[in-house]
């Protein structure tokens, strides 16, 4: 995948903690695209692959946060 400004300055700001880094939706392809995997919208699978790529981010971040220090 080439990188683009947009995905240069979604890293710097990751590295500068200004932001946290999501899943890459990007990757998302083929079936879990709608109208045959030639959409730009996800399908219903693709929706519950999003939803837990989410999950799975938010979860280890809320994990590391919630821990008494």
């Amino acid at each position: 995948m080439v990188e683009t400004n947009s995905r240069r300055g979604q890293k710097i700001l990751w590295k500068k903690g200004v932001a946290l880094e999501g899943p890459d939706l990007d990757k998302m392809l083929g079936g879990l695209r709608d109208h045959g995997g030639d959409g730009i919208h996800f399908s219903k699978v693709g929706l519950k692959v999003y939803g837990e790529a989410w999950a799975e981010k938010v979860g280890s971040w809320l994990e590391k946060e919630l821990i008494v220090k």
